[in-house]
């Protein structure tokens, strides 16, 4: 129900606002990559743990490979779910 945050005052100030994270766990589904094997996708589920709460989500990662060979993520993306372990 939410536009997505763009730009990096939107961002902190969206950030700023959730209490501090101090456990993320996530559990890929599945991830593509490329037929030229320089980008690719994940998605799943992750879990982040605040002193109060416990939020679920579900995720998708955009990556691309470096030159030196390293994966960096291009874009990541998520939304709350109800408790996928129920």
């Amino acid at each position: 129900g939410k536009l997505p945050i763009l730009g990096k005052v939107e961002a902190t100030a969206a950030w700023s606002a959730k209490p501090v994270i101090t456990t993320i766990t996530w559990k890929p589904v599945k991830a593509f990559a490329s037929e030229s094997g320089d980008m690719g996708y994940s998605f799943g589920y992750a879990t982040f743990i605040s002193e109060d709460s416990t939020r679920y989500t579900n995720y998708c990662t955009i990556w691309h490979k470096q030159k030196d060979g390293a994966w960096k993520f291009m874009y990541d993306a998520g939304n709350d779910i109800p408790n996928p372990n129920k």
